[in-house]
């Protein structure tokens, strides 16, 4: 088996991580306005030297792509602290900017277009941070934003279905995964609005999801579908079906702990029949290129089968443990009641 050598991790990543991390939690624990958009700021300076990483072109040029997009973010977020504190609320202008601040820093529609350019030119740890530890400090920021919830809905639901129309047709997995983050932050955007234990579940599921999809093509070294092929033939099978197992997973279907997270955001929503509807339409449409994936390998290698592999079987079988396990601890809180 070959591994690829982009799973690397330098001693300079951990000092990096740790100011992601403490960024992120100095935004969230903060009291202060102040002090969420200095941890803010704290998160953006420590992930920039990850997503410049080697130093090449294409590198530099998505790490100024997300510095530029987090700096405008910052400056609406700056504007709408200054009308709140100066009394200048007019037409909840403040909330707006605010907001508008926070979703491009989210990446959600309608300011979305940055995370696929981001992203396809990036490092898959890059991509991990981007669409889940990158994520935490706005979730929590706009639970701030009051008299906005049905708007939020409205964008949670329409960032579902462009998460999985985008998908379509793309023959990068980096960008796949791009508007896989978009559709799935619109499910966390909109489980927020109705039930903060919902969305917080949510996130859980899909950040440990991303944990595993992200560290086997990292692993892998596969950026395109065009080097699955290669990858297979250099003796990868046991950690393809590792692989296939993640992309069910973030696909939502069950037993996957994906898919209770999405049944307790989807509680949340018993009035708003509407919101159910694109919410699920988005998931259908984002199960393709998920299964798009699983078939193009299977056909390169239809003659590898389970039955016909023990070690492939043995990895196999711990691994739908593991993951059956991981959502049952999630189906014993919904069915107990906590978040509700």
């Amino acid at each position: 088996m070959i591994w690829n050598n982009s799973f690397l991790i330098y001693p300079s990543h951990f000092c990096f991580f740790m100011i992601i991390w403490i960024g992120a939690m100095i935004s969230v624990s903060s009291a202060h306005w102040l002090g969420v958009w200095l941890g803010m700021e704290l998160n953006l300076f420590g992930m920039i030297p990850l997503l410049i990483g080697k130093g090449q072109g294409q590198e530099i040029e998505a790490a100024i792509k997300y510095y530029f997009i987090q700096s405008v973010g910052s400056c609406f977020i700056i504007i709408g602290l200054l009308l709140n504190n100066l009394c200048l609320s007019i037409f909840l202008m403040e909330k707006l900017f605010f907001m508008v601040g926070l979703v491009m820093k989210l990446g959600i529609v309608p300011f979305y277009f940055w995370v696929p350019s981001v992203m396809e030119k990036v490092s898959w740890i890059s991509c991990f941070l981007l669409c889940s530890i990158q994520k935490v400090s706005p979730l929590f920021l706009l639970i701030n934003i009051f008299q906005m919830e049905n708007l939020f809905i409205v964008m949670g639901c329409l960032s579902s279905v462009v998460g999985g129309v985008g998908g379509f047709n793309q023959s990068k997995l980096r960008s796949m995964l791009a508007y896989s983050s978009i559709g799935h932050g619109g499910w966390m955007v909109g489980g927020l609005m109705m039930s903060i234990g919902g969305a917080l579940s949510y996130f859980i599921s899909y950040f440990f999801t991303c944990l595993i999809v992200f560290s086997i093509l990292s692993v892998l070294g596969i950026f395109e579908y065009s080097q699955i092929s290669k990858s297979l033939s250099a003796g990868n099978s046991t950690i393809f079906y590792l692989l296939s197992l993640g992309f069910l997973g973030m696909s939502g279907i069950p037993p996957f702990i994906m898919f209770f997270g999405k049944v307790i955001v989807i509680s949340s929503f018993c009035t708003f029949f509407l919101g159910i509807l694109m919410f699920l339409l988005g998931a259908i449409i984002s199960m393709y290129y998920y299964f798009n994936v699983m078939m193009l390998w299977s056909i390169v290698k239809f003659n590898v089968l389970i039955f016909n592999e023990g070690k492939s079987s043995f990895g196999l079988l711990v691994l739908m443990s593991i993951m059956l396990i991981s959502g049952l601890w999630v189906m014993l809180i919904l069915s107990n009641g906590v978040f509700f």
